[in-house]
């Protein structure tokens, strides 16, 4: 597929109501259950943290794809940081 079909279907993705609805219910799903694990439960609330991650960085990837295929996101740190 070349350059310019990727950015476009990567930018129908992106605008498409659908995905915006999803992506949120899923954002939204990984802060509540993360906010109704108990403290103590550590490995339920980094399951929770690494989801939310992985989403974020899923979004990412099809970003960078509106803008440039060729541009590689930087790989998101899995450590514990919040940025």
């Amino acid at each position: 597929m070349d350059k310019d079909r990727r950015i476009e279907l990567a930018k129908l993705i992106l605008e498409n109501p659908l995905y915006i609805e999803k992506m949120a219910e899923l954002e939204d799903g990984f802060i509540d259950q993360w906010k109704n694990t108990s403290v103590s439960d550590m490995e339920a609330r980094e399951e929770c943290w690494r989801l939310l991650k992985v989403k974020n960085m899923f979004e990412t990837i099809i970003s960078m794809c509106a803008i440039d295929e060729t541009v590689k996101p930087d790989k998101p740190n899995m450590d514990y940081d919040t940025g």
